[in-house]
């Protein structure tokens, strides 16, 4: 690793170590409780905004070697619970990158395209239950368009305009007797978004993994849909639980296994995931566009 992604790491993990006191408060949706069940609470700058169209692809991975596999719109990591088991909940903490679409290639469709987000299932399932934020050039002049979404695939995302780039996000996805309850915090505007919402229909939530993953949404490259240059999308306070209440970092262990993820178009590769220091922080660079 050289020494600019190093120091990286270094200042999210500033980040972490500097929110550490107050991340307890942002995993909780609010003190009045959850929302109803289907509806999504807002606060501060956070306004819906169906003009903006997400939706995640499956990853359908690869193997490269132990413990890594590849995909063409994933990257990050993710864990599988071990039989028996299953993952109920999963955080992370992360600033949006400032994307540059300069420097990014449009592809066939007209835009480039990048996303962060936690979640439940989707690596090695049908569903996806997650909560994160997006950004979408559709030119090579202009600024990118940045929002905040949730999703319960395979139903199409709901997303929010609300977000910038350099804000802090804290993401929580968690199983509750009603359904899924998706919490999303902007740490520096102050804004959220809170939402409980049952398994789509038709379909089977089996909270067999949990994930930390930039994604080129809306399909891949082979869909027309460049990745945008986000540069380093850093992530650190990764945490899981188990169905039966035992947490741990994002590292195998006796619930869980890992897996690192890398992003590839053929024999390019588009983001690669770094190391997992100490199960709870990684970044993941952008390499290409296509």
């Amino acid at each position: 690793m050289n020494k600019i992604r190093i120091s990286v790491i270094i200042a999210a993990s500033a980040l972490a170590a500097a929110m550490a006191a107050t991340l307890p408060a942002a995993t909780a949706a609010s003190r009045s409780g959850p929302p109803p069940a289907g509806t999504a609470r807002l606060t501060g700058p956070m306004r819906a905004d169906p003009a903006i169209h997400y939706r995640t692809a499956l990853a359908s991975p690869r193997t490269l070697k132990a413990n890594t596999v590849t995909t063409g719109n994933w990257s990050g990591y993710a864990i599988t619970a071990k039989p028996g088991q299953t993952i109920g909940r999963i955080q992370a903490l992360f600033s949006i990158p400032d994307v540059n679409c300069a420097r990014s290639t449009l592809g066939t469709a007209g835009d480039a395209l990048f996303s962060d987000w936690a979640g439940l299932d989707g690596f090695t399932t049908k569903t996806v239950e997650q909560a994160g934020v997006g950004a979408m050039c559709t030119s090579t002049t202009g600024p990118a368009t940045y929002f905040a979404f949730y999703e319960m695939f395979p139903n199409p995302g709901v997303t929010f305009t609300g977000v910038n780039p350099g804000d802090a996000i804290v993401v929580v996805v968690q199983r509750v007797s009603t359904g899924w309850e998706l919490v999303l915090q902007d740490r520096t505007t102050g804004g959220s978004i809170t939402t409980v919402q049952p398994c789509p229909t038709h379909s089977t939530c089996r909270d067999a993994n949990g994930e930390e993953i930039t994604e080129d949404y809306n399909g891949s490259v082979s869909f027309g849909h460049n990745l945008a240059d986000f540069g380093f999308d850093n992530q650190t306070d990764l945490l899981a639980t188990s169905g039966g209440g035992r947490s741990g970092s994002l590292a195998s262990g006796g619930l869980w296994t890992s897996s690192t993820i890398e992003m590839v178009n053929g024999a390019h590769r588009l983001a690669t995931a770094g190391p997992l220091y100490g199960g709870e922080a990684f970044n993941v660079g952008w390499n290409a566009s296509r």
